[in-house]
């Protein structure tokens, strides 16, 4: 993970340059209380990072949850208590509930969902 500003032009520059988890093929970002979570689907797990006014992230868990396999994408909801997890590879949506301190607490396992082979589920959007 690694953080950037943004100027009114355009341009970027680093706020805070890689900050590895330990985790493969980590990809998909999104933010909830303050926490910034991103999902490994290399090593079925989902990291934190806490997130500083300034921007710059720091590692929070490494594996803040484990779940399903496949991962393709994460949501949260709008009032930002809860991430879901799409596990693809298994035809399932994991639910956690996300704490005020940035912990990831398994709520339930939405399975049955078609696996991501072509015509499958892929993606998320939560409102």
């Amino acid at each position: 993970m690694s953080s950037y500003a943004v100027s009114k032009s355009g341009s970027l520059s680093v706020i805070s340059g890689s900050v590895p988890n330990g985790q493969a093929a980590t990809c998909w970002s999104v933010q909830a209380r303050g926490s910034l979570f991103v999902a490994n689907a290399g090593s079925a797990t989902v990291s934190s990072y806490r997130v500083a006014r300034d921007g710059s992230v720091s590692l929070r868990a490494a594996v803040a949850a484990r779940t399903g396999a496949g991962a393709v994408d994460l949501a949260v909801s709008a009032d930002q208590r809860y991430l879901y997890q799409v596990a693809a590879g298994a035809g399932e949506i994991d639910v956690f509930a996300v704490g005020v301190d940035g912990a990831l607490t398994p709520v339930t396992v939405l399975a049955g969902l078609p696996p991501a082979s072509g015509t499958g589920m892929e993606g998320i959007a939560a409102y």
